[in-house]
């Protein structure tokens, strides 16, 4: 330990920004020299709370260190969900509060990540004023779990969310049976208006496009605003829901990287949003979505499959180029022993595999052997690293 405390401070804090709470916090009872420079200001930096007794320890930690918590956390997460969208207990009325004051405490937030679902919503108001507070907030995640309810719980009203700005990335994720108007007048419209400058990368579920509709001499699928097209100039990621009636190359020119959870065959049907889909670097969607996009030019380095069935030859997708592919598949999914064969041929800079198989209750012991069949690849691959490709059992 007489070793650390030789080192300079810019040092130290190379090595602490390299290591998580579960390990600062031993290091830090080592000695008063490491505990002084460990805490508060590395050990609160980035704050996740994955259970009730998590959020209720943080928000006595946050009471009994004032302004020297609260002022060091750039990244606050609070989820109870296991892989998106289970949960082992739901937030009481007595955590929603809790969430609500805690994100009052903390002035310095960049990063912030909330499921909000059970007691939370009944909070969202205060919730949402005390992010609107955050005037050094870059990067929001709202996640708002629906399960397998149908038809889903109703949002709250998003109103209180209106003044958000400069935001870097917005991610709003719920049902894709709820669909959200995006206007002028609408406070999702506003959300997005407000960060037209700043905006990088954006996930919204099932929209409305709700723009008006502008004056001669534009094309009518163009959104606007007062007669002006409007556009987010800056977002790269663009993550959608089902969509219509939306020009895709005028409204984001830069995105290069694009995430479809449903069919969107009406928007490559249409020419105008042939140059958006022509300037892709990186899809995730479905098969015939992808195959289309491809056939409008598009340079795909990364491919994401989603719901695929035996019936689909994704063998069309791999190019040259293709460097990382993602398969996401029913674990009953049952191809035969050359499926896989010529990958490595046809894709030869691929170097990222990721398999996931979506388990069904009937098919035990089927996804075993699913699996071994999917790693028959060639033996000259370049995936020869246990890190490079992974087969998944997503439950």
């Amino acid at each position: 330990m007489s070793l650390v405390t030789q080192l300079n401070f810019d040092i130290l804090s190379a090595i602490y920004t390299m290591l998580d709470a579960r390990s600062l916090l031993p290091l830090a009872i080592t000695s008063r020299f490491v505990r002084d420079t460990i805490i508060p200001q590395f050990l609160y930096v980035r704050v996740r709370l994955k259970t009730e007794s998590s959020a209720r320890s943080f928000y006595h930690c946050l009471l009994s260190g004032g302004t020297a918590v609260g002022c060091v956390v750039r990244y606050f997460e609070l989820s109870f969900l296991i892989e998106g969208w289970s949960c082992e207990e739901f937030p009481s009325l007595e955590v929603a509060g809790m969430l609500a004051e805690m994100l009052e405490q903390m002035s310095q937030l960049r990063s912030v990540k909330l499921a909000l679902h059970g007691d939370l919503l009944s909070y969202t108001p205060r919730i949402y004023k005390a992010l609107v507070s955050q005037t050094s907030l870059r990067d929001l995640i709202l996640n708002y779990p629906f399960g397998h309810t149908f038809p889903p719980p109703p949002l709250p009203p998003f109103r209180d969310l209106r003044d958000l700005k400069s935001l870097r990335s917005f991610h709003a994720i719920f049902s894709p049976h709820t669909a959200v108007v995006v206007s002028s007048q609408s406070d999702f419209g506003a959300i997005l208006l407000n960060s037209r400058n700043t905006l990088e990368e954006l996930t919204l579920p099932r929209l409305r496009w709700g723009f008006e509709i502008p004056t001669p001499g534009l094309q009518p699928s163009h959104a606007s605003v007062g007669g002006d097209p409007v556009s987010w100039p800056r977002v790269r990621r663009l993550s959608v829901g089902p969509l219509d009636n939306l020009d895709l190359s005028c409204t984001f020119p830069s995105a290069r990287y694009f995430s479809a959870r449903n069919s969107i065959s009406s928007l490559l049907g249409e020419s105008s949003n042939q140059p958006f889909f022509a300037r892709l670097e990186s899809m995730e969607g479905l098969i015939g979505d992808l195959k289309s996009a491809l056939a409008a030019g598009a340079a795909l380095r990364r491919i994401a499959i989603n719901n695929l069935t035996e019936v689909d030859d994704f063998r069309d997708l791999l190019t040259p180029r293709l460097h990382s592919l993602r398969l996401n598949m029913q674990a009953s999914f049952h191809a035969p022993s050359d499926y896989f064969d010529s990958l490595a041929e046809m894709a030869p800079s691929l170097k990222f595999l990721r398999i996931a198989l979506w388990p069904a209750h009937y098919v035990y012991p089927r996804p075993l052997i699913s699996a071994k069949i999917l790693l028959q690849l060639h033996p000259n691959s370049p995936l020869n690293s246990s890190d490079s490709n992974t087969i998944s059992m997503i439950t």
